[in-house]
């Protein structure tokens, strides 16, 4: 019989994004305890027979590449980056029609911000369109990028008056490590 877990998450006991945390610690102590008792020569070999638990230790592994992070902080920029991803990855089906997804695709690196968007002139010109209306284009894209991240941390938190804390939060986690 499968155990549920996720069902024993309790909303007034904190965030959902907490428990996860709690449920990968866990899990690690018990691979890391696992991994030893085989070390000691023991005769018996351990088969995990739920697929998911492998796909969920490489998620984690490759959650980044930055050494100087923690478990816990690698798991917080890891959450942040999904959720991010997925905000994203609906703004992308919002533009899926195809005048939309050249827009879209032209427009998504004014998304990400830092040192790689590309000149707003240079764009302009490629989607042969003035500058002010790549602006325009580019502002409505990043407030609806906002919303639909305010709405897919909305699905993690149990009370909305949380929703700006932990939005500020997921934005700290990213900009503290980049």
């Amino acid at each position: 019989m499968q155990s549920k877990a996720y069902a024993q998450a309790n909303p007034n006991r904190g965030r959902f994004r907490s428990f996860l945390l709690a449920s990968l610690k866990n899990y690690l102590s018990d691979v890391w305890h696992r991994n030893h008792a085989l070390k000691r020569g023991g005769e018996f070999q351990f088969v995990l027979f739920h697929h998911d638990v492998e796909a969920a230790e490489v998620l984690f592994a490759n959650s980044s590449t930055d050494t100087s992070l923690d478990e816990e902080e690698r798991y917080e920029r890891r959450w942040a980056e999904s959720l991010l991803a997925c905000a994203l990855t609906r703004l992308a089906t919002d533009f899926a029609a195809e005048p939309k997804a050249r827009l879209f695709h032209g427009l998504k690196p004014f998304l990400t911000g830092g040192h790689l968007v590309p000149d707003q002139a240079e764009t302009a010109a490629q989607m042969e369109m003035p500058v002010e209306t790549l602006r325009s284009h580019i502002s409505r894209l990043r407030a609806r990028h906002r919303a639909l991240l305010r709405e897919e941390v909305a699905n993690t938190i149990t009370s909305a008056d949380d929703l700006d804390e932990e939005v500020r939060h997921i934005f700290g986690v990213l900009v503290v490590h980049t």
